[in-house]
């Protein structure tokens, strides 16, 4: 299955068309993006150092837990929508998206093995 196709499905909450119209603008301004999908057991960090700043999609699961942020070149995140158990800290029990001192993480803390799967994009 393709990538970006099963990030739609998955993404649904978000809203179908409002991503599609939005992949479909950083093609035409020839965005780098980079996507991931990991069987990640609690406790596990996969990790993606930003060439530049840019923004992402991550999610945790079957669509439990998600989000959408900015980073810095220097991995810096700020949430701009997520869901109730995301959260830009390295904190128990959530799904995190978080500065490691030199890279995005990407950990789950939701104390069962999670697919992860994140999709970035930068200039």
């Amino acid at each position: 299955m393709d990538r970006k196709v099963e990030i739609f499905e998955v993404l649904t909450p978000i809203g179908i068309q409002y991503l599609r119209d939005i992949v479909t603008e950083l093609y035409r301004f020839a965005f780098s993006n980079e996507v991931y999908k990991a069987s990640v057991v609690d406790d596990g960090l996969l990790t993606f150092t930003p060439p530049t700043a840019g923004f992402g999609l991550a999610m945790a699961g079957d669509a439990e837990e998600y989000g959408l942020f900015t980073f810095s070149s220097a991995a810096a995140i700020t949430l701009i929508a997520n869901s109730a158990n995301t959260v830009n800290t390295d904190t128990d029990a959530k799904f995190c998206i978080y500065d490691t001192g030199t890279a995005i993480g990407f950990k789950n803390r939701l104390a069962a093995t999670k697919d992860i799967t994140y999709w970035v994009f930068w200039p």
